[in-house]
């Protein structure tokens, strides 16, 4: 069952079978037409909370036609909120596609090249490409880029880190002759 907005419960004697019945009006008719059907006549949906006496409204029928202009408003934000729920749940269904394909796609290179040497030199071919990118790269050219700002930030950092470890082994290599030497023996 469709959760009801509270706003039925001030306006209509019976809120269950008003938003019942707005709700088949739309299927029936769509949503403008029968917008605008319930707009000319709200008696469409059921009887409106409190009385008209003598041509003058009760406090609780004068309550209820103010909730009711405040309906159309309500109601409509609320489609444009479950247009955008269905949008993100539409992306994150596909993300999760091409995140499902990404692992697939990593399980059959891990199934092709089993021997871990082969896995390793695709990697360090893979490293020693971005590393290239990355030395070739400033942050001003970054920054000037027509990248999303987050892609810029996380190459800024990638960048920074990448000559910090730079850096740290070259420190290393200069301690220690040595450094090294036994990754590439193996």
């Amino acid at each position: 069952m469709r959760r009801l907005p509270p706003l039925y419960a001030h306006i209509f004697r019976n809120p269950e079978k008003a938003a019942e019945r707005w709700f088949k009006l739309e299927q029936t008719f769509g949503v403008a037409d029968a917008e605008c059907m319930v707009k000319k006549n709200a008696n469409l949906l059921g009887r409106m909370n409190g009385a008209r006496y003598l041509g003058a409204d009760t406090e609780a029928r004068g309550n209820a036609k103010r909730a009711f202009r405040k309906l159309h408003l309500k109601r409509r934000r609320w489609r444009e909120q479950q247009l955008k729920l269905g949008h993100h749940r539409d992306r994150i269904e596909a993300n999760r596609r091409a995140l499902r394909i990404a692992l697939n796609d990593f399980a059959m290179l891990r199934l092709r090249a089993d021997v871990p040497f082969e896995l390793r030199e695709i990697m360090k071919e893979k490293a020693m490409r971005r590393a290239k990118a990355l030395t070739r790269a400033t942050d001003k050219a970054i920054l000037a880029s027509n990248l999303a700002e987050d892609r810029k930030m996380e190459l800024l950092r990638a960048r920074k880190r990448y000559q910090e470890r730079k850096r740290q082994r070259e420190r290393d290599r200069d301690y220690n002759p040595d450094f090294g030497r036994d990754y590439f023996e193996r």
